[in-house]
């Protein structure tokens, strides 16, 4: 499946190892010299549509889709991404998404940037194949689609973002390529800035003990997504007064697992 992207900085960054002999002068010698491992890293930002996020969730969330559910998982699947940049076609292997932001503003379509580590890098003069995209009407996000409910209640949202971090990192062993990428950890973060006003004054020094529940759906039609958040820790973070501006309160939240249930929990009907 071809996905439509914005940019992309998908790289293969080499490393050439230089001998600290000393040898009566101040230059570096070539001879001593040695080509060593390269990592292969970067990140892609698309507005996606319902129908990519069908797709991208899996590798982002790693659990299996159930009946419009993606669920997390400790295991991450691991893809080879083709980049087409016109004068050859690099294709990335063993690609796994270490951290993904989705995020909300006024006047811009929703975006995810997705970071990725990989483990080689091949370039090739053959052209890319066929590529289909998505041609769903209206399809993209954008953040009228919202709603963002803490604590029972619905919230004006000025912005927001979900960070989904993996804690990707790659294992070099006799080998100039990663021979293992794996997840260490997940933190998952919900952050929004909403007006400070006497609706939102509750969203101030939250209770830690039991945490706020949280969703945020967003709803375009026949299509939707929801984030469900078991519980999330706000740490405080006053809200100031910046000068002859709106007075808004950014909340930073980490959320945590509760029981039985996992942090993050992601419902996502592509069909229109």
């Amino acid at each position: 499946m071809g996905y439509r992207f914005v940019s992309e900085n998908l790289k293969k960054t080499g490393v050439i190892i230089d001998g600290q002999g000393i040898d009566g002068s101040r230059s570096h010698r070539r001879e001593q010299t040695r080509t060593a491992h390269y990592d292969v890293a970067g990140s892609i930002t698309m507005n996606p549509s319902p129908e990519e996020l069908d797709n991208l969730f899996p590798m982002i969330l790693g659990g299996t889709e159930s009946a419009d559910s993606f669920p997390l998982a400790d295991a991450l699947p691991q893809r080879a991404i083709a980049i087409d940049r016109v004068g050859r076609r690099f294709i990335y292997d063993t690609c796994t998404v270490s951290r993904a932001t989705f995020s909300g503003r006024h006047g811009e379509p929703i975006q995810l940037v997705m970071e990725l580590i990989g483990d080689t890098e091949t370039v090739s003069a053959t052209a890319m194949p066929a590529i289909t995209y998505t041609t769903a009407t209206n399809g993209m996000y954008v953040p009228s689609d919202n709603v963002v409910t803490v604590l029972s209640s619905a919230r004006s949202v000025l912005s927001w973002e979900i960070i989904i971090d993996n804690h990707v990192s790659a294992r070099f062993v006799n080998s100039t390529t990663a021979n293992d990428i794996s997840a260490t950890d997940r933190t998952v973060m919900f952050n929004y800035v909403v007006p400070y006003t006497s609706s939102e004054v509750d969203l101030y020094a939250q209770a830690l003990d039991h945490g706020a529940t949280a969703t945020l759906v967003l709803t375009n039609g026949g299509y939707s997504t929801t984030f469900t958040f078991a519980r999330l820790q706000a740490p405080d973070n006053s809200p100031v007064v910046p000068g002859r501006s709106e007075i808004t309160l950014a909340v930073q939240s980490i959320a945590r697992m509760n029981s039985t249930t996992k942090e993050l929990a992601v419902t996502h009907d592509s069909v229109a």
